[in-house]
């Protein structure tokens, strides 16, 4: 672990992710749906995000900077749906309008343009 990864507080690593955007919400209006996989005593379990306001690339995963102050780190090789979130999905899609989004597009949304 770098020296900088270090000094950062992570609260979640989850297992896979995708990014939504739910409308009908004000600013932010993009979370993170993280899920993990459980094991034989316990089952598969997911999160919500309280809404991105950062993100930050560092190589091999993202680090988002929620509303709540928590963070999550995204592995980029992790950025799919399984059955652990699945269900989830369905029902904010269903309930809300909500549709995935590619997180490359939130990151501009909140730095800019690449230049």
């Amino acid at each position: 672990m770098d020296r900088e990864m270090s000094q950062m507080m992570i609260d979640y690593t989850p297992d896979n992710w995708v990014i939504v955007r739910i409308y009908g919400l004000s600013w932010p209006d993009c979370k993170v749906l993280a899920g993990w996989s459980g094991g034989y005593l316990d089952g598969d379990s997911w999160r919500l995000s309280s809404g991105i306001t950062d993100i930050a690339d560092y190589g091999d995963y993202w680090l988002v900077t929620n509303v709540s102050g928590s963070t999550y780190k995204l592995n980029k090789d992790s950025d799919f749906v399984r059955m652990n979130i699945s269900e989830p999905l369905l029902e904010i899609v269903k309930e809300s309008k909500g549709k995935f989004v590619d997180i490359e597009d939130v990151y501009r949304d909140i730095h800019g343009p690449e230049e």
